[in-house]
């Protein structure tokens, strides 16, 4: 059976213009997640519509090489709307499951003739929706197909479960250091410029570094990097290579974007704690850098004021560029802060400590996971393995 019989492909969606709906930008589709958030409501004037249960499958450079295919799942049964840049897969009635449709987008057999297809100018090449239209899916009766999705979203319903975990644990750590730090007396604090609290670390460029998918020391880039903050280990790269001693980084350092060349905006000047890395440790890549404290400074306490301070969107505001944002590491070290008495920053560590490990542990636990989904996905959607 051809995909185009199996499912409708950017089906038709009545959504009229001015209606509010709700929307989900492509900053949304996070590839460790099934399941895609909405943002708050806007009014419709243009865009990708798509209904409940519908899969949306990024179609753009860098997007789709990064594996952006999500499901959308709404509680309400009217039209959303995101991205142009999404093609909509649907499932027939009778013919094809949601939760089948979503895992066949997933695999090689969609993913990698879209790669191939791509045209366009360098950073904005598309995929071409004629590449998976004709492609033989086989013949899976519904049933089979609903047996190998609840089998791969036993997977995915664990990751969701601890994904949501971590959230609030970190909203968790962010009451903290609000109730710690923006307090009355924090008036009476002195402030520092960044250059007397930190060192920042340049990146190692990418000219003479080889990248791998299966060998060499993690490689920490920008999509390691989440809009708001917080780390990605999808985003890692392995390479093999020279590097400064300064550009490693372990467990516990904190790492920032500087540039945009994933074309997201957001993150820019968004602060990343490293977690636990495959080999101990892994080197920063140009477009990043890291930030030492300096001697006096609590690492945590630095990580939680540039995390959940002001601090990033006032940042930003001055990096340059028309196309691609950069920001200069001179413009981080200007920045001043308060600096509150060490004591004060000991007794915020040693609370906060424990809620960052347990980040560590769940998204390690996310990792173990995804490993085995992906494993399985491609034997269970061929008929290597049955369920």
């Amino acid at each position: 059976m051809k995909l185009s019989e199996f499912v409708d492909i950017n089906p038709r969606t009545s959504l009229p213009k001015g209606t509010e709906a709700e929307f989900v930008p492509m900053e949304a589709l996070n590839p460790q997640r099934r399941y895609v958030k909405t943002y708050p409501k806007k009014k419709y004037s243009g865009g990708t519509k798509f209904i409940n249960g519908d899969t949306l499958f990024a179609r753009i450079t860098p997007c789709l090489e990064n594996g952006k295919i999500s499901q959308f799942i709404s509680d309400s049964n009217l039209p959303a709307f995101g991205s142009t840049e999404y093609w909509v897969l649907r499932a027939k009635e009778g013919v094809s499951d949601p939760s089948y449709v979503y895992y066949l987008a997933k695999s090689e057999l969609l993913r990698r003739p879209a790669e191939k297809s791509m045209v366009g100018a360098s950073g904005r090449q598309r995929a071409q929706i004629e590449s998976i239209q004709d492609i033989d899916i086989g013949n899976v009766s519904l049933d089979e197909q609903k047996k190998i999705a609840g089998a791969l979203s036993a997977y995915d319903d664990l990751i969701e479960n601890n994904s949501k975990r971590i959230e609030k644990l970190e909203a968790m750590a962010c009451l903290l250091y609000r109730h710690y730090f923006e307090v009355p007396e924090a008036t009476d604090w002195e402030e520092l410029p960044l250059s007397e609290a930190l060192l920042v670390h340049r990146g190692k460029s990418y000219k003479g570094t080889e990248l791998s998918e299966t060998q060499g020391l993690p490689f920490v880039n920008l999509k390691c990097v989440n809009r708001g903050g917080g780390f990605r280990k999808d985003g890692l790269k392995l390479f093999t290579g020279a590097y400064k001693q300064n550009q490693r980084v372990e467990r516990g350092d904190l790492v920032m974007a500087v540039t945009d060349m994933t074309q997201e905006r957001m993150i820019v000047a968004r602060v990343a704690r490293v977690p636990s890395l495959d080999g101990g440790s892994g080197v920063i890549s140009m477009d990043m850098v890291k930030l030492e404290p300096k001697e006096g400074v609590s690492k945590d306490y630095l990580y939680a004021m540039l995390r959940w301070s002001r601090f990033s969107d006032e940042v930003k505001n001055h990096a340059n560029g028309a196309n691609v944002l950069h920001l200069l590491p001179a413009r981080i070290t200007d920045y001043s802060l308060p600096m509150p008495p060490q004591a004060l920053q000991r007794g915020f560590a040693e609370k906060i400590s424990p809620l960052f490990d347990l980040i560590d542990n769940l998204q390690l636990k996310n990792e173990a996971l995804a490993k085995a989904r992906d494993l399985l996905l491609p034997r269970l959607m061929s008929g290597e393995i049955d369920v």
